[in-house]
């Protein structure tokens, strides 16, 4: 009996491994030849190349695809990228690609991971926030990078193209709305003012309350929004060998962001428990005795505001001459005055005891050729 169930369980085994094996082998004889992959063009070597041709790790998105997933920033591209993570602390970002990153998240330190904005680069990981709307599409080069892109990177670098303008009339505008009274609003405007002139406009707005409940003062909770963001574009093109592009942006952030108190610090041994906010327990009746912050609940804390006020101008201009077919001469200048005062008390707790402030001040001046 024993081996005549045996025997059954075989065939029904078998008869299901000739199935599957059928199915495979009709799926391979489709035919491939419909299947054609999609051109995506990639300027990772500061060429147009095909991304599948380029010999480098590279991920690429176009504004579509970032329109779906709601993308306005690098943070969201954490979710998306194989090898890239998003961290935080504070105001500060720690973006690593293979887990290649920083440890410190002081304002003047560079991070492992280069931003750059049509060729210019950005030095200050605080930047990292900068908005990301209307682009051509943005590339993830993952592993070091040389100087390529006018500063090595051990991690990767982080690649943004911006929408140029074109001799088409062209406008777009969106609004969204969500939890949280939160309101987007994003556009563009494309208009040819010449034969060879051409101007684009693109904004972008959003602002939401905070995620993060302050019990204490419930009107100042955290990871809120409250940014704009606006670039003009100029390109002087009249089917020669030189196009010039002049862009500038600005770009707006309040509110009070995530501040280091809305940071729990867990003890490993006993998970659950938050050991730093338990040391500010007192004895009851303490004259200076204060709420502690909260140890069980995410998205609680009791403690003083945090706070953000960042403004950012960039200026890039690019100008590209065809000598001959093959040869071609491109200079890339940049200017960039960015400026954070940002801040938030580091206690866990309504008492003023270590509030930290934190003011970063970068310009750049830069000339590629």
């Amino acid at each position: 009996m024993v081996y005549t169930h045996n025997r059954s369980v075989t065939k029904v085994f078998s008869f299901f491994l000739i199935a599957s094996v059928s199915v495979v082998a009709m799926l391979v004889s489709a035919p491939v030849s419909s299947a054609i992959l999609e051109e995506i063009i990639v300027t990772a070597q500061k060429r147009d190349e095909n991304l599948q041709t380029v010999p480098l790790s590279v991920s690429a998105y176009s504004q579509d695809r970032l329109t779906r997933i709601g993308a306005n920033n690098v943070e969201r591209l954490g979710a998306l990228t194989p090898g890239l993570e998003w961290g935080q602390f504070g105001m500060s970002t720690k973006v690593s690609i293979r887990g290649q990153s920083t440890a410190s998240s002081e304002a003047n330190t560079d991070g492992s991971v280069a931003l750059f904005i049509d060729g210019i680069y950005l030095g200050r990981g605080q930047q990292m926030w900068s908005a990301m709307t209307d682009v051509e599409r943005v590339e993830v080069l993952r592993g070091p990078q040389g100087t390529l892109f006018g500063r090595n990177a051990s991690g990767g670098s982080i690649n943004i193209i911006t929408k140029k303008p074109s001799k088409e009339i062209e406008a777009k505008f969106e609004v969204t709305a969500g939890t949280y009274d939160h309101i987007s609003t994003s556009g563009h405007f494309n208009l040819p003012l010449t034969d060879s002139l051409a101007a684009r406009v693109s904004l972008l707005q959003e602002d939401h309350d905070g995620y993060v409940v302050n019990r204490f003062e419930p009107d100042q909770s955290q990871l809120d929004e409250d940014m704009w963001y606006v670039r003009g574009a100029l390109r002087f093109e009249d089917g020669g060998p030189l196009t010039v592009d002049l862009a500038v942006d600005y770009y707006d952030q309040g509110g009070n962001g995530n501040g280091f108190s809305g940071v729990k610090f867990f003890d490993q041994l006993l998970p659950g428990q938050n050991t730093w906010a338990g040391l500010l327990l007192v004895a009851p009746g303490d004259p200076i005795a204060f709420v502690p912050g909260n140890t069980t609940e995410d998205w609680v804390f009791e403690g003083n505001r945090s706070y953000r006020d960042t403004e950012s101008v960039t200026v890039a201009l690019t100008i590209s001459y065809d000598l001959t077919d093959n040869i071609n001469v491109k200079s890339i200048s940049g200017y960039s005055d960015f400026s954070q005062l940002a801040g938030g008390e580091t206690d866990f707790s309504i008492a003023f005891l270590a509030d930290c402030r934190l003011f970063t001040d970068a310009k750049l001046l830069s000339t590629e050729l």
